[in-house]
Protein backbone atom coordinates (compact mmCIF):
# COMPACT_ATOMS: atom_id res chain seq x y z
CA UNK A 1 0.00 0.00 0.00
CA UNK A 2 1.34 3.23 -1.11
CA UNK A 3 0.49 6.41 1.41
CA UNK A 4 -2.72 4.45 2.59
CA UNK A 5 -3.70 4.03 -0.34
CA UNK A 6 -5.54 0.69 -1.27
CA UNK A 7 -4.26 -1.35 -4.31
CA UNK A 8 -7.53 -1.23 -7.01
CA UNK A 9 -6.22 3.06 -6.89
CA UNK A 10 -2.56 2.42 -7.20
CA UNK A 11 -2.94 0.06 -10.13
CA UNK A 12 -5.45 2.78 -11.48
CA UNK A 13 -3.02 6.02 -10.68
CA UNK A 14 -0.28 3.39 -13.05
CA UNK A 15 -2.80 2.87 -15.91
CA UNK A 16 -2.06 4.62 -19.55
CA UNK A 17 -5.50 6.63 -19.98
CA UNK A 18 -5.18 7.85 -16.30
CA UNK A 19 -1.82 8.88 -16.14
CA UNK A 20 -2.72 10.73 -19.86
CA UNK A 21 -5.65 12.54 -18.25
CA UNK A 22 -3.54 13.78 -15.88
CA UNK A 23 -0.84 14.89 -17.94
CA UNK A 24 -3.65 16.92 -20.26
CA UNK A 25 -5.13 18.57 -16.68
CA UNK A 26 -1.25 19.68 -15.60
CA UNK A 27 -0.84 20.99 -19.01
CA UNK A 28 -4.24 22.82 -18.50
CA UNK A 29 -3.20 24.37 -15.76
CA UNK A 30 -0.33 25.66 -16.57
CA UNK A 31 -1.21 27.14 -19.75
CA UNK A 32 -3.82 28.72 -17.99
CA UNK A 33 -1.64 29.92 -15.48
CA UNK A 34 0.64 31.07 -17.53
CA UNK A 35 -1.69 33.33 -19.88
CA UNK A 36 -2.98 34.56 -16.49
CA UNK A 37 0.50 35.71 -15.79
CA UNK A 38 1.21 38.83 -18.14
CA UNK A 39 -2.18 40.61 -16.44
CA UNK A 40 -0.72 40.12 -13.04
CA UNK A 41 2.34 42.10 -14.11
CA UNK A 42 -0.13 44.87 -16.09
CA UNK A 43 1.71 48.17 -15.08
CA UNK A 44 -1.39 50.53 -14.75
CA UNK A 45 -1.90 54.41 -14.43
CA UNK A 46 -3.12 56.20 -11.27
CA UNK A 47 -6.75 55.94 -12.55
CA UNK A 48 -6.36 52.58 -13.48
CA UNK A 49 -5.13 52.04 -10.01
CA UNK A 50 -7.52 53.83 -8.08
CA UNK A 51 -10.68 52.17 -10.05
CA UNK A 52 -9.14 48.77 -8.92
CA UNK A 53 -8.56 49.87 -5.09
CA UNK A 54 -11.66 51.74 -4.82
CA UNK A 55 -9.87 55.09 -4.30
CA UNK A 56 -9.29 58.56 -5.47
CA UNK A 57 -7.36 58.92 -8.19
CA UNK A 58 -5.21 61.83 -6.30
CA UNK A 59 -5.42 59.52 -2.67
CA UNK A 60 -3.39 56.66 -5.12
CA UNK A 61 -0.68 59.29 -6.23
CA UNK A 62 -0.52 60.61 -2.85
CA UNK A 63 -0.06 56.45 -1.13
CA UNK A 64 2.74 56.21 -3.78
CA UNK A 65 4.34 59.11 -2.67
CA UNK A 66 4.53 58.04 1.19
CA UNK A 67 5.64 54.84 0.11
CA UNK A 68 2.86 53.27 1.29
CA UNK A 69 1.72 51.86 -1.99
CA UNK A 70 4.17 49.78 -4.01
CA UNK A 71 4.53 52.07 -7.36
CA UNK A 72 7.03 52.12 -10.51
CA UNK A 73 8.31 55.42 -12.50
CA UNK A 74 8.49 55.81 -16.00
CA UNK A 75 10.08 59.10 -16.21
CA UNK A 76 7.83 61.59 -14.80
CA UNK A 77 4.61 59.21 -14.96
CA UNK A 78 3.75 56.91 -11.71
CA UNK A 79 2.54 53.17 -12.43
CA UNK A 80 1.35 50.77 -10.59
CA UNK A 81 1.73 46.80 -10.69
CA UNK A 82 -1.52 44.89 -11.06
CA UNK A 83 0.01 42.04 -8.68
CA UNK A 84 1.39 44.65 -6.38
CA UNK A 85 -2.28 46.25 -6.11
CA UNK A 86 -4.03 42.74 -5.68
CA UNK A 87 -4.96 42.12 -2.55
CA UNK A 88 -4.64 45.74 -1.20
CA UNK A 89 -7.80 47.69 -0.24
CA UNK A 90 -8.74 50.59 1.31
Amino acid sequence: MILGLDADLVAALKSQPVRDALEELVRRVVREELQAAPLLDQLLDAEQAAELLGMTRDAVLKAAQRGSLPAVRQGRRVRFRRSDLVGVRR
